[in-house]
């Protein structure tokens, strides 16, 4: 490994949940590796049997953009704060935030950074979705950057570790078509070292450009789809990769992550209607059409789990919606699958 190497790892983090209300109140569960699921089940995380109004995988706790993220996989109700959630909804949270699962159990989670040396600062990005930094746990504004140039260039250092010479990492991050020039990178370098304050990101060896190790979101993201870990990957998944930044590897790198979090959608839209779990298969099948509405195996999904909980006339109403899009986007008639679903439908 060569010297510094380490600097350019993704900092590692656990939590350590204690359950503050319920039966097993005072117990403390540390160092418990992140993302993690908290539910009755065996397969849990964590798991809390001792309450029945727990559902057997009732929560997900992740990390997104250096934050903590709790997602509601239950059906029995999740409260953080005050705030009861919505089914599949995920929230950021604050270390020590009540959050109450089922009738009985309170927890509250703190997490715990591993730092590679002692002076290590811990930079986190959120590049899916709303784009923001964070600086050992503190928001940077977005009004210090002065320029949008800032988070595309932290990112890109971010998801391509390593060292790299200026006048190549200028033509990577804006080709010249897009105003790429060494005054460009230098001068945006200078305003993140500006907004960052006493943090600077860079690590320079000679005149080669690297960064110091930084969590970003994307790259997690992309791990917990390779190992095909699709619950916590679509937790993870804010929204579109930096969204409102146009330039060509930005578009093509969120056209990738957007096609990755469809593959997860699918395979779990899928799981959960072949489990007969209608109410977590038709909010994975909603997310899918949320991203393309004429991707029509996701309606014909989204169909059959409508009928199969008794919304027929919700049923007919998604096909009639289906065939307008396929008409107005694409002038085509609706596929075999879909008429034959649809004739069932109105069938006595």
């Amino acid at each position: 490994m060569a010297e510094g190497e380490e600097t350019r790892t993704h900092v590692p983090a656990t939590a350590r949940i204690r359950v503050q209300e319920g039966a097993l109140a005072g117990h403390v569960f540390a160092d418990v590796p992140l993302p993690a699921v908290v539910g009755r089940s065996k397969q849990a995380t964590v798991q809390l049997e001792a309450d029945s109004t727990i559902s057997r995988r009732h929560v997900l706790l992740a990390l997104r953009g250096g934050r903590l993220a709790v997602q509601d996989l239950s059906t029995n109700g999740t409260r953080v704060g005050p705030d009861l959630l919505v089914p599949g909804q995920t929230v950021m949270v604050a270390d020590q935030t009540p959050i109450w699962l089922g009738q009985k159990t309170m927890i509250t989670v703190e997490v715990h950074w591993e730092q590679t040396t002692e002076t290590a600062a811990l930079i986190a990005m959120r590049t899916l979705g709303a784009a923001e930094v964070t600086v050992n746990g503190g928001l940077v504004p977005g009004t210090a950057w002065q320029t949008r140039k800032a988070i595309v260039l932290l990112a890109w250092l971010a998801l391509h570790p390593g060292a790299h010479d200026p006048q190549r990492l200028c033509e990577a991050v804006w080709p010249e078509s897009e105003g790429g020039t060494r005054a460009t990178l230098h001068s945006t370098v200078s305003r993140i070292r500006k907004a960052m304050k006493t943090t600077d990101p860079f690590v320079l060896s000679g005149t080669l450009y690297s960064l110091m190790a930084v969590s970003i979101d994307a790259a997690e993201f992309e791990a917990r789809c390779r190992g095909r870990r699709w619950e916590e990957a679509v937790a993870l998944y804010g929204g579109p990769f930096l969204l409102g930044h146009a330039e060509e590897w930005v578009e093509l790198h969120r056209t990738r992550l957007q096609r990755l979090y469809l593959e997860a959608l699918e395979a779990l839209s899928g799981q959960r209607e072949k489990e007969r779990r209608w109410d977590d298969a038709i909010r994975y099948y909603e997310r899918m059409l949320a991203c393309d509405a004429c991707w029509e195996a996701a309606h014909v999904g989204l169909i059959r789990c409508l009928a199969a909980t008794g919304q027929r006339e919700a049923a007919v109403r998604q096909y009639q919606e289906c065939s307008r899009l396929l008409k107005k986007h694409l002038d085509l008639p609706p596929g075999e699958e879909l008429l034959a679903l649809y004739c069932k439908l109105r069938s006595p």
